[in-house]
């Protein structure tokens, strides 16, 4: 009768973004087993969603454009005659990066506070702010703030050297997004014009 059922190859777990296709593939020593599968406690069906194929001993499960609804536990059970044996992966499906909120137009009296607030759609992330380019760093005057998915800019008294082209770098991995402006301080008023954000995936 030879060794007993085993799973060979375990499915992995998956994280892609919305709109991709998630592939799970599980592989047994066994030829002419037979395979169900579950997305959480729901059996799965091949529909215009959900593929599944075997090819010998490997069984494959594919979600096409997959969805965050799709998000979760999924679990193979294969049986070859009397025998049955198992495996489960998580599958997280992830929103790609985007700006949710880009900084708002202020207007102030010199000596006075200037915020520059942005939001994008996710946690995962980090950011640093840049002037002209450069880096910047918090100090007396420049407070750097994040609350969750928002971030924040506080140059505490604008003077003319503030004056500059400022810009908010987010990243989460291989992705980024860019939001800027241009911050005049001209005499007793400040302006920021010129407010855009770049999407960018690497």
């Amino acid at each position: 009768m030879g060794p007993p059922l085993s799973v060979e190859q375990k499915l992995q777990d998956t994280v892609l973004f919305v709109g991709n296709e998630v592939t799970l593939t599980c592989r047994v020593n066994k030829d002419g087993a037979s395979a169900r599968w579950w997305h959480g406690d729901v059996e799965v069906q091949n529909n215009n969603k959900f593929s599944m194929v075997q090819d010998g001993m490997k069984f494959v499960l594919r979600i096409r454009n997959v969805q965050r609804s799709e998000e979760g536990f999924y679990k193979i059970k294969v049986k070859y005659f009397n025998q049955e044996v198992g495996s489960t992966a998580m599958v997280t499906v992830k929103e790609k990066l985007r700006v949710s909120r880009t900084f708002q137009d202020v207007k102030a009296s010199a000596g006075q506070e200037v915020i520059l607030k942005c939001e994008v759609n996710r946690e995962d992330v980090t950011a640093e702010w840049k002037k002209d380019d450069k880096l910047l760093t918090e100090g007396r005057n420049v407070v750097m703030e994040q609350r969750g998915k928002e971030f924040i800019l506080k140059i505490k008294h604008a003077q003319k050297s503030d004056t500059g082209f400022y810009t908010c770098l987010v990243k989460s991995g291989s992705e980024e997004v860019k939001i800027s402006a241009e911050v005049t301080v001209e005499g007793n008023q400040v302006f920021i014009r010129n407010v855009n954000y770049i999407d960018k995936l690497q």
